[in-house]
């Protein structure tokens, strides 16, 4: 469905070309719009914002500009593609929705910008664990258990977060609780890393330096440094009555020894990532660490601990017996740039993050940050976390808080928790982790459908922050599925810990923010990070290494399917029953014949799925898979 696009005068100081269409309506029934425009003083990447507007829940919607693609979310947005680069001077706009969905597109535009890469990400930790308990992943319409690191890069998700626990098991936790012995341990975390880079994703890599969980309330010495520190210097930090008389000279030679056994444990675990071929592009140390690390030794402000879970405690929680615990900025630094020289030592291009909590709570965030600045501490990247439920912010709220951080501190920004209820509770009727989402009640219900407008709602505003500062947003916990205890109906075997009194898992309280049901198959929220809608190639000429063109094409999605023709463009398909590597070339001639340009692109074609290229004008244009190339027109 072709539309006209009246172009914008060029103004004269402004080294862009602003593009203003007519409004396009892609009807119910499904369609598909393409328009090529040209851009104004050459740049090598373009930022590409698209006025829309879109009528469902169901973001079932897309956009694409030169191969960077997006879903286009609910309501009326600005769509940003960044990143974009443009062929021969021009930039095509390609956009289609699946039946069900009405989209409108007011206008375009292209500026200069920079390269740009968007991390979808998700916490693959728990995988190997609920797979031990038998757990199975589905994906999208598939009945067959795959692996779920491959699922979620199949489908979009291009960066794994993975977190390392130094010693987990029983005893090791905080008294009450802790992790299951044999997973987030070392052996773990690096075969997840290697399933990881087998399919293609991103790693960010935390250290939680930790045997059990780590907050901002909770930072435990690692069991097998308690060992060290007692053997080496003679000191029991497990010892309240050590820690309440502890001399400085004493917490000093304590602070030395976990400076230099911090550096030993990131440079170990670094080179055995790197030998196997998975250096992490992300690390950060330690895990939302607004109160400090290692306590009571690297607090970031006074605070008090408790004598049995050895948590930071405050106001009616606190007692007498307490164990105090005034801030160790210069410790905290210290240990924090041990972190840090020692995945530089490894591999000096990893990011290091400084991760911290209440993301879109700009004036603690800034608080616990400014900590962190004044002590000196070292990172290349922001981390925060966001969750709607507990900061009871919006989408718009957090991308007004990425602009003051980024505005102030100049780094770029990763969220690097987020989550969001797909259904309102654990399969057992109780409430999990994230209840009161205030601020999205009406608009995003805790339904399959809100989930995944959520996600639409924050990757585009993510990619809306000044200077493409935000890099992306990794899911909590995508994976951490419901798994049914047959003797308990609607129990699940899975649990955020297990408790030392029976060794049984005390309940997973994420089972219902996860990208997977309680059954393991795909929620549609998988739509979003894939990309929205959906091509294939429809009545194609089949070609002799696999490929299919066609003029025309269908559009499918969650709505069904429905059949549209292009205009000036072909879709190149996968006719075979496996993936094709596919590589497009576009060679562009000027009216005389000469040669004027050739561009690229190269793509993993599902069986059935479709890209298009434009074949209009004086291109040719080729399509290279199974070690042949075929001429499109």
């Amino acid at each position: 469905m072709k539309r006209t696009i009246a172009l914008a005068a060029l103004l004269a100081m402004i080294p862009a070309l602003a593009h203003a269409a007519d409004t396009v309506t892609l009807s119910v029934e499904g369609g598909i719009y393409r328009e090529t425009i040209s851009v104004g003083e050459p740049a090598e990447y373009y930022t590409v914002t698209v006025q829309t507007s879109c009528s469902g829940q169901s973001a079932d919607a897309y956009i694409d500009a030169n191969g960077v693609r997006t879903v286009i979310p609910n309501g009326e947005q600005t769509v940003y593609l960044r990143g974009v680069e443009a062929k021969n001077g021009t930039i095509t706009i390609e956009a289609a929705a699946a039946p069900g969905e009405t989209v409108t597109i007011d206008s375009i535009s292209a500026e200069p910008g920079e390269e740009y890469t968007f991390y979808q990400g998700g916490d693959v930790t728990e995988a190997n664990y609920i797979l031990s308990l038998g757990g199975k992943y589905y994906a999208p319409g598939s009945g067959t258990a795959e692996d779920p690191i491959k699922i979620l890069s199949d489908n979009g998700v291009n960066m794994a977060r993975i977190r390392l626990s130094n010693s987990p098991g029983k005893g090791h936790g905080d008294g009450t609780y802790y992790l299951p012995d044999g997973f987030q341990n070392l052996d773990d975390c690096l075969d997840l890393a290697r399933r990881a880079k087998e399919n293609d994703m991103a790693i960010e890599f935390t250290f939680n330096l930790s045997d059990y969980w780590s907050n901002a309330e909770r930072q435990i010495v690692p069991s097998e440094w308690v060992e060290t520190i007692k053997t080496e210097l003679g000191y029991d930090i497990k010892d309240p009555d050590f820690l309440k008389a502890m001399t400085d000279e004493e917490r000093s030679a304590v602070t030395d020894m976990l400076v230099r056994l911090v550096s030993e444990h990131v440079t170990d675990v670094m080179t055995r990532l790197k030998e196997q071929g998975t250096t992490p592009e992300f690390v950060s140390i330690g895990n939302e660490v607004n109160g400090g690390l290692l306590f009571p030794f690297a607090p970031s402000f006074d605070m008090q601990m408790n004598c049995d879970s050895f948590e930071a405690v405050w106001g009616d929680d606190q007692t007498d017996n307490d164990i105090p615990m005034p801030a160790q900025t210069e410790a905290l630094a210290r240990i924090m740039n041990a972190g840090y020289d020692a995945v530089k030592a490894v591999s000096p291009e990893t990011q290091v993050v400084l991760h911290l909590a209440n993301g879109a709570k700009l004036s603690s965030y800034t608080w616990a940050l400014d900590i962190y600045e004044n002590a000196g501490t070292k990172y290349d990247v922001l981390g925060a976390s966001y969750y709607p439920a507990w900061s009871d912010n919006t989408v718009e709220g957090c991308v007004e808080f990425c602009n003051e951080v980024y505005g102030k501190y100049g780094k770029k920004i990763l969220i690097m928790e987020t989550g969001f209820n797909w259904n309102a509770t654990r399969k057992d009727g109780y409430p999990g982790q994230l209840v009161d989402i205030e601020a999205y009640k009406d608009k995003y219900p805790p339904t399959p459908e809100g989930q995944k407008g959520f996600l639409a709602d924050l990757y585009n505003g993510l990619k809306s922050v000044n200077d493409g500062a935000c890099i992306g947003a990794i899911y909590w916990d995508p994976l951490m599925i419901h798994v049914e205890d047959h003797e308990t109906e609607n129990a699940s075997l899975s649990g955020w810990a297990y408790r030392e009194s029976d060794d049984k898992p005390d309940g997973n309280v994420v089972e219902n923010t996860t990208l997977f049901d309680f059954d393991g198959k795909a929620l549609p929220v998988l739509n979003v990070t894939d990309g929205g809608a959906k091509l294939s190639a429809k009545n194609g000429t089949a070609l002799e290494n696999g490929l299919e063109v066609s003029d025309t094409v269908e559009i499918y999605g969650d709505g069904g399917t429905a059949e549209a023709a292009l205009d000036g463009a072909a879709a190149i398909g996968n006719a075979s029953d496996t993936e094709l590597d596919t590589v497009i070339y576009s060679i562009s001639y000027s009216d005389s014949g000469v040669l004027s340009g050739v561009s690229s692109f190269r793509h993993t074609l599902a069986p059935g799925e479709a890209v298009t290229a434009d074949v209009s004008g004086n291109v040719s244009v080729y399509a290279f898979a199974n070690g042949t190339i075929a001429k499109i027109n």
